[in-house]
C-alpha cells in the first residue's frame, strides 16, 4: 500500500524530512505533500534576510539530502569561536577565552549559510523528488481529528512543522513548557571595514549575550557578519526605533572595534528570546517536530540545528517502523529525541540566566567555568563537542 506523508508547515525543518522521505522510499511509494500558510519565496525575493550557524552534523545531513555540495560556496566557516566577559566594572580586562576547531578534529565549527538559500535549495529538491507544496494554503485541522479518531488503514501520517504558534500542536491539545525571560533579539546582518577571518564572538553582557557570525562578503566584497543582540524589551523598541545610522553607529559600539566601521546593516528584526517544549511529540498518527515541539532563544547555534536533527530521527524512523500510525512510532521518535532536545533546552536557558544573572556570585562562577573550560581539557572536550553534537 502505498504510503502518505503530510507536513504542516514547509520552512527548512519540514522540506528536509519531505526530501529524506522521497530520497529513500521514492514517489512511487509514498506521496508526500506539504501545506505552507506562506506564498513560495523566490530567487529575486529578499526573503528571510536571517542567516543559522549550521553544526557538523547538519552539514552531514544535508549532504545526504543531496542539497550541500550546490550550497557550500555560499557558506562561512567558522573555524574559531571566542567568548568574551564584557560586564564592565567587573575585571581591569575583559575575560576571554579562545577554542579552535582543529583542536576538537573537526576542520570548522560550523557553516554560517543564509535561511533563504537553503530553504529555496530544499523546496526544488523536494519538488523534484515529487513532493506536493499547497503554498499560501492551510490544511483543516479538523482532518487531524478525524484521522486520530479513526482506526483507519489509510496510513497517512500527520506531522507538524508549523512553528512557535503551531495550529497542529493546538489541535492535538498538547501543552506547552514556556519559559519567558524579560528579553528580546535584534537580528540583522552589517557590512563593515575589518575582516572577522572565520572567528564567531560572544560577548556576555548584563543584559544578554551579543553575538558576532561571520558570513560571506556582499556582492560589493565589503565584510560582513550576521549579529544576534540580546536586550531588555524596552531597550529593542528604542534600537529598532534608530534611524538606520544611528543604529548602525550603537551595533559598532558594542562591537568593541571588532568591525572597524559599520557601513550599513540589513533591516533589523526582534524575535523572541523565550524557550518552550511541548509536553509530548504527538499523538500516534500525527507527529510533531521542530519548533512545534521546541523553541530555543538564538543562543548558541541550536534552534534550528536541533530542528534539523529531528528530521534526520524521524526520516530513519519512516524506515525503520512500518505502521506510521502507529504508537510504536511515536514512542520510537520521543525516545530518540526527547532527552537531546531536553539538553539543549536546559542547557541555552541555563546559559542565558547565568550571563545575565545579577549576583556578586556570578563573577567568580563565571571565573571558575571559564578556568575549567581553558584549562581542563576533558571537561573542554565534552562542553564543546555536545555542543557541536557530536
Amino acid at each position: 500500500m502505498k504510503k502518505h506523508l503530510t507536513i504542516i508547515g514547509a520552512g527548512i525543518p519540514g522540506l528536509a524530512l519531505a526530501v529524506d522521505c522521497l530520497r529513500q522510499f521514492g514517489h512511487k511509494r509514498v506521496e508526500v505533500e506539504l501545506w505552507e500558510a506562506a506564498s513560495r519565496p523566490d530567487q529575486q525575493s529578499d526573503g528571510d534576510q536571517r542567516t543559522t550557524a549550521f553544526l557538523p552534523p547538519s552539514i552531514d545531513y544535508f549532504d545526504q539530502l543531496g542539497v550541500w555540495a550546490a550550497l557550500e560556496p555560499f557558506a562561512a566557516s567558522l573555524k574559531t569561536l571566542r567568548l568574551v566577559d564584557d560586564r564592565g566594572g567587573h575585571h581591569s580586562k575583559p575575560l576571554i577565552e579562545t577554542f579552535e576547531a582543529q583542536e576538537f578534529g573537526v576542520e570548522a565549527f560550523a557553516q554560517n549559510l543564509a535561511n533563504s538559500a537553503l530553504r529555496l535549495a530544499l523546496i526544488e529538491r523536494a519538488e523534484t523528488l515529487g513532493a506536493t507544496i499547497h503554498w499560501a494554503s492551510r490544511i483543516d485541522n479538523s482532518r487531524l481529528h478525524e484521522k486520530n479518531a479513526e482506526n483507519d488503514e489509510s496510513n497517512t501520517l500527520f506531522v507538524g512543522a508549523d512553528g512557535r504558534n503551531s495550529a497542529t500542536r493546538q489541535a492535538l491539545g498538547i501543552e506547552l513548557d514556556q519559559r519567558t525571560p524579560n528579553q528580546a533579539a535584534i537580528v540583522c546582518t552589517a557590512t563593515h571595514t575589518l575582516n572577522q577571518t572565520a572567528v564567531s564572538t560572544e560577548f556576555h553582557r548584563d543584559a544578554g549575550p551579543f553575538t558576532l557570525v561571520p558570513a560571506l562578503p556582499d556582492m560589493l566584497g565589503h565584510h560582513r557578519t550576521a549579529i544576534v543582540w540580546v536586550e531588555r524589551p524596552d531597550t529593542v523598541q528604542a534600537l529598532l526605533a534608530l534611524a538606520p545610522d544611528r543604529f548602525a553607529a550603537r551595533l559598532q559600539e558594542n562591537a568593541r572595534g571588532l568591525l572597524g566601521e559599520v557601513l550599513v546593516t540589513s533591516t533589523p528584526a526582534a524575535i523572541p528570546v523565550a524557550t518552550q517544549q511541548s509536553m509530548s511529540l504527538g499523538k500516534p498518527g500525527a507527529l510533531l517536530m521542530a519548533e512545534a515541539a521546541h523553541a530555543l532563544p538564538p543562543i548558541g547555534a541550536q534552534g534550528l540545528n536541533l530542528s534539523i536533527a529531528d528530521a534526520k530521527t524521524l526520516g530513519q524512523l519512516l524506515v525503520e517502523v512500518e505502521d506510521w500510525r502507529s504508537p510504536a512510532l511515536l514512542t520510537a521518535y520521543e525516545r530518540k529525541r526527547s532527552a537531546d532536545i531536553g539538553l539543549r533546552l536546559n542547557a541555552t536557558d541555563a546559559l542565558n540566566r547565568v550571563t545575565t544573572w545579577q549576583s556578586w556570585l556570578r563573577t567568580p562562577l563565571t571565573l571558575g567555568a571559564l578556568g575549567l573550560l581553558k584549562h581542563i581539557k576533558p571537561v573542554r572536550d565534552v562542553v564543546v563537542k555536545t555542543g557541536m553534537g557530536l
